[in-house]
C-alpha cells in the first residue's frame, strides 16, 4: 500500500470482494486515510485506490475500493473468481490400505 504516494505499509490481505477487502496490518493506518493498492494475486497485477473505512481490534482495518482502473475491473472479477474456486492444494494426500486390521496389528 501507498499512502500520500511516498509512505509504505505492509500487511495481509484477510479477505477481499468487489467493493474492498481487509487487510491485518500492525501499522493501522486512520479511518478516513487515502492510498494505493497494488494486487498481484492469480498471476495478475490489479491496481486499486481507496480509504481506510475502519480499524478492527487494533490489528486489521477494512479498506473501500473507490477507483478501479477500466481495465482492471475484468482482473479483479477472475480474482474473485479464482479465490471462490477450490484448491486441490489445500487437502492432504491420502494413501488408502486395505489389509486387514487384524494382519495389520499382528
Amino acid at each position: 500500500m501507498e499512502i500520500g504516494g511516498q509512505s509504505r505499509v505492509e500487511g495481509r490481505l484477510e479477505e477481499i470482494s468487489e467493493y474492498g477487502c481487509l487487510i491485518s496490518s500492525g501499522n493501522l493506518l486512520t479511518p478516513g486515510t487515502g492510498l494505493r493498492l497494488v494486487l498481484n494475486m492469480c498471476d495478475v497485477s490489479i491496481a486499486l485506490r481507496g480509504h481506510v473505512r475502519y480499524t478492527a481490534e487494533s490489528r486489521a482495518m477494512g479498506v473501500e475500493f473507490q477507483e478501479i482502473r477500466q481495465g482492471d475491473r475484468p482482473l479483479l472479477d477472475y480474482v474473485l473468481n479464482q479465490l471462490r474456486k477450490p484448491r486441490t492444494e489445500d487437502f492432504a494426500d491420502l494413501e488408502v490400505i486395505t489389509a486387514h486390521l487384524a494382519a495389520a496389528a499382528g
